[in-house]
């Protein structure tokens, strides 16, 4: 929960709504260069980056970046 409190998004949320939030959402790693999310694809999901970095890519009709 501490984790999430020092997210800008989520810092004025009570502890009740901390604990709610926590209970739905999971922490995972990914490896480099890993795609999260692509153009055009429809998601409910929220990322929220706590180390590392990412990089926005965009192909065009061919592919290419």
């Amino acid at each position: 929960m501490l984790l999430l409190r020092n997210v800008p998004l989520f810092s004025m949320l009570s502890e009740h709504q901390l604990a709610l939030l926590t209970s739905a959402v999971s922490r995972k790693g990914l490896p480099r260069g890993t795609t999260i999310i692509a153009a055009g694809d429809v998601t409910e999901s929220l990322y929220v980056v706590i180390s590392g970095r990412l990089k926005v890519m965009i192909s065009d009709d061919e592919g290419a970046r």
